[in-house]
């Protein structure tokens, strides 16, 4: 039976074929599939890394990443979708480290005015040294010690 067919018949697809459902390109037939499932490992990891916000959109609305999804999303740097995906799901601790590391104003703000940051990303935001980081988390958690 052929992808398309498959799809629309509501049947699951294996991994490797769910990635083949992406690199088809095929806007609708995504969303039809993803409307019933959420997609593997792999295949989120090559939703994020093609980069199209109005795939990536509908899918962070019904469903979260896995942690190395989250993590190319971090990377992506596209501040827009990574707010996006933080105003409906709890990043992985991995994660947040990378978000400070890459020094994305706009998420770690972000995720900084939602809640503290664990000890690791803490350490990586002193030594990220953006003053203006480090006092909104001080204001927004001031019972949260930072490793000055």
């Amino acid at each position: 039976m052929e992808l398309e067919e498959k799809v629309k018949d509501g049947q699951t697809l294996s991994p490797r074929k769910e990635v083949e459902l992406l690199k088809l390109g095929n806007l609708s037939l995504f969303e039809i599939y993803a409307a019933n499932y959420p997609m593997s490992k792999y295949a989120e990891i090559e939703l994020v890394k093609q980069g199209k916000p109005e795939w990536i959109k509908p899918y962070i609305k019904r469903y979260s990443f896995c942690e190395d999804a989250e993590i190319e999303l971090v990377k992506s740097g596209d501040s827009e979708l990574i707010v996006l995906y933080m105003d409906r799901h709890l990043l992985a601790e991995s994660a947040v480290i990378e978000l400070v590391k890459s020094g994305n104003a706009d998420g770690i703000s972000a995720y900084i005015i939602k809640r503290p940051l664990e000890r690791k990303a803490r350490e990586e935001l002193v030594d990220l040294g953006n003053r203006d980081l480090i006092a909104l988390h001080i204001a927004n958690h001031p019972d949260v010690s930072l490793p000055l």
